[in-house]
């Protein structure tokens, strides 16, 4: 007897496989063979779950998108108190994982967006709800009292999601100088260097 496919599933697959290909050559140049033969499928099957390429590549920045913004509402649902929320974002938001799928996917997305709107949008629509988690997290934070940075929780936010981006880009560039431990070192040393400044 045949077994049944989960639809869900196969396109969580097939969007995986798109983020190495992407990764690998680019949006621009990422085509449905490749992404099928990274997926182990045809690209019959491919064409059967998407209507066409652009479609399939917009579904894999869209699952990437939640994958991540999974992982940032997770690392913060973790943590002990509202400091270490923040911290831990941050740490998402900028740490080096084995396979580099997302760092090839990210780093060609803004590649991309310098002359696709499409992307340039999706980029900041995540950006946004990047930016709105992590200025909730902020205000939490100082609610609580486990964050005492003095200032508007936005405003901290954007320094803190602007650091972290900083971080991330060395990173990209300079892997060894910047090991995870040490992005996290930065991270608790700019909060605490928030936390003794003047707003």
């Amino acid at each position: 007897m045949p077994r049944s496919v989960n639809q869900g599933e196969q396109r969580e697959r097939i969007a995986r496989a798109a983020w190495l290909v992407i990764g690998e050559v680019g949006l621009e140049r990422a085509s449905l063979r490749q992404i099928a033969q990274r997926a182990d499928c045809t690209t019959g099957l491919l064409t059967h779950l998407f209507p066409d390429r652009e479609t399939l590549i917009a579904h894999a920045l869209d699952e990437q998108d939640r994958v991540l913004g999974a992982m940032l509402e997770q690392a913060a649902a973790d943590a002990p108190d509202g400091r270490e929320a923040i911290a831990r974002n941050l740490f998402v938001q900028c740490a080096a994982y084995d396979g580099h799928e997302h760092d090839g996917v990210l780093l060609r997305r803004f590649a991309a967006a310098l002359s696709d709107e499409a992307v340039a949008t999706g980029l900041r629509s995540f950006y946004d709800r990047a930016e709105a988690g992590l200025t909730a997290l902020v205000a939490s934070a100082q609610a609580d009292g486990s964050f005492t940075a003095r200032g508007p929780a936005a405003e901290l936010a954007e320094h803190l999601q602007l650091f972290a981006d900083g971080i991330y880009v060395a990173g990209v560039v300079r892997p060894s100088r910047y090991p995870n431990v040490r992005r996290r070192a930065l991270i608790d040393r700019e909060i605490a260097l928030l936390e003794t400044s003047e707003p």
